[in-house]
């Protein structure tokens, strides 16, 4: 056992090397034309955290993917999706920031809108269906200030 010890070691250093070189690699060209923009991430600053979990759950969906660190987690649509992950960081009430709005596509407004009211959100614009197209759309703001649409499209 004692002789794993230095081993282990001695790979670590092997693999960090390895990947502070690597690191240091510019990435190979890709065509701009064949990347399509894409939103990765989103990020929701949440002063209570196990709160927010809880409000997003509840309305979303959302799930915990895991916790990165103790004012990192991370949170996930349900189901395979592509879309965008959800990163829930812990407010710092120093620094400056935006909670900043997202818009998501649901089965059904009125039934998200009241999730959401039952867990103490705050109505901006009430469910409405769009003048033009065949949407449904409500938009309500969290306890920590994130606005959200969510938007029902009508079948096609």
């Amino acid at each position: 056992m004692a002789r794993m010890f230095p081993v282990t070691l001695t790979a670590a250093a092997a693999l960090l090397s390895v990947g502070a070189a690597l690191a240091q690699q510019p990435l190979p060209a890709t065509d701009a034309a064949q990347v399509t923009p894409t939103i990765v991430m989103v990020r929701i600053y949440a002063a209570d955290m196990a709160k927010s979990e809880h409000f997003y759950e509840e309305v979303l969906s959302l799930r915990v993917a895991g916790a990165l660190s103790e004012r990192e987690h991370a949170l996930k649509f349900p189901g395979p999706t592509t879309a965008a992950g959800v990163l829930l960081l812990k407010a710092d009430p120093k620094a400056p920031q935006s909670n900043g709005s997202m818009v998501v596509r649901v089965g059904d407004v009125d039934a998200v809108l009241s999730r959401a009211v039952a867990q103490g959100a705050k109505v901006i614009r009430p469910a409405q269906s769009g003048p033009v197209s065949n949407t449904r759309y409500a938009m309500f703001s969290d306890f920590d200030g994130t606005m959200i649409e969510v938007t029902q499209f009508a079948a096609p």
